[in-house]
């Protein structure tokens, strides 16, 4: 949903979309693309064929024309004579570092003061304290630099808006974005080392804020060594261990394992998962699970984000 709602966003942004009833037409039109290619993946596969089934859709479709109606009119005010504001850029992709770091920013105004502004569909605020996530602020500082390698001139802040609530505004400190950016570097060099044999588990970072939405976290043996019942507060959810029992619901799946790691220990039943995700699970296997939603401290429910693995068969006896 998240990348049908960008695919009206730019157009909107771009002048393409001209009020309400052509911006609902681009939503309907994004939204069957991603239909199609749901069905062609087998991970996705096996969500449901009508879009209005999935979890968010009519909230999510709401917001993002809210936000496009209001895109539309900035994209039409006076400016150049082509729809846009003349001291605008939109949907322009950048690169530093020779190529090394790129990125395709929504909307910058060249101001002065300039200023970098970016959309997003999901929450940007860390449920616990309010702020912006980590991860936001990072990106905002990247794309300053980014701006500063194409024109020479830093901007003054960033400020993301959400399709929802309030937006965020990130103040660019110039030696603050050079440092994380020559920090993303030297990170990029060290993983096109392992090429020369360094083991790629050697790269590893486990951390809550790091594995928490990753969906390799599932078969990430640093992940599994590292993520205990203390994650939990963080939002991480996980258990790996051996099945017991198995039932089936049209193409949805249901099973007991007995978990031996992770951020739930002992009996966890999981129901609601896919068959798309949880493949041929059968008893006796050993799975690893994650990204599930808990229902107590023994029962949990499967999401859209789930991640099962079958990692094989329990020794016998």
């Amino acid at each position: 949903i998240g990348t049908a709602a960008h695919e009206v966003l730019e157009q909107a942004a771009a002048g393409a979309l001209s009020g309400p009833e052509e911006i609902r037409s681009a939503w309907d039109a994004a939204i069957a693309g991603q239909v199609a290619r749901a069905a062609e993946d087998p991970r996705t596969s096996g969500w449901p064929r009508d879009p209005r089934r999935w979890p968010f859709y009519a909230l999510k479709r709401a917001r993002t024309v809210r936000l496009a109606t209001a895109l539309s009119r900035f994209s039409r005010g006076p400016g150049d004579g082509a729809g846009r504001p003349a001291a605008v850029r939109l949907e322009q992709a950048g690169e530093a570092f020779g190529g090394r770091l790129r990125g395709r920013i929504d909307v910058v105004r060249l101001g002065p003061p300039k200023v970098i502004k970016d959309y997003k569909t999901g929450a940007i605020a860390d449920p616990e304290t309010g702020t912006l996530k980590d991860a936001y602020r990072a990106q905002m500082l990247l794309y300053a630099v980014i701006e500063h390698e194409r024109d020479g001139v830093w901007p003054e802040h960033a400020v993301l808006v959400p399709v929802q609530g309030a937006p965020f505004e990130v103040g660019i400190d110039p030696g603050e974005a050079t440092q994380l950016a020559d920090d993303a570097m030297a990170a990029l060099d060290r993983y096109l080392a392992t090429g020369s044999g360094e083991s790629v588990w050697e790269l590893a970072s486990p951390g809550p804020a790091a594995c928490g939405r990753c969906p390799f976290a599932v078969h990430c043996q640093p992940f599994w060594d590292a993520c205990t019942g203390d994650w939990a507060a963080a939002g991480v959810t996980a258990a790996a261990g051996a099945v017991t029992s198995v039932s089936r619901s049209g193409d949805l799946v249901a099973f007991v394992l007995d978990s031996e790691a992770g951020t739930h220990a002992g009996r966890l039943a999981v129901s609601g998962a896919h068959l798309s995700q949880a493949g041929l699970v059968e008893p006796g296997d050993v799975v690893t699970v994650t990204a599930f939603v808990p229902r107590g401290s023994a029962a949990a429910t499967a999401s859209y984000a789930t991640r099962i693995e079958r990692a094989g068969k329990a020794p016998s006896g």
